[in-house]
């Protein structure tokens, strides 16, 4: 029997783009999805691409995506590490 390729059933939510206008709601609703500290998150949106949340399900993550979106800004869901 070969085995295929696996499939990961948690993802990182990694955000790729911030509408420059909405940056303070963004940099908000980071702190309150992960609870990093004001600097901390402002330095995340500032090195676009990185990661919000790791290791969550497909729900979670479409439930980010939305959220963020509404935002103004861009969240990608990119399968977690199989490791």
């Amino acid at each position: 029997m070969a085995i295929g390729p696996r499939v990961s059933d948690h993802f990182d939510a990694v955000l790729v783009h911030v509408d420059t206008s909405r940056k303070i709601d963004v940099i908000k609703c980071i702190r309150e999805v992960n609870g990093l500290g004001l600097a901390e998150a402002r330095h995340l949106i500032e090195n676009l691409p990185q990661p919000v949340k790791k290791d969550i399900s497909q729900e979670e993550g479409d439930a980010l995506r939305e959220r963020f979106y509404a935002l103004g800004a861009h969240l990608q869901l990119r399968s977690a590490s199989l490791t």
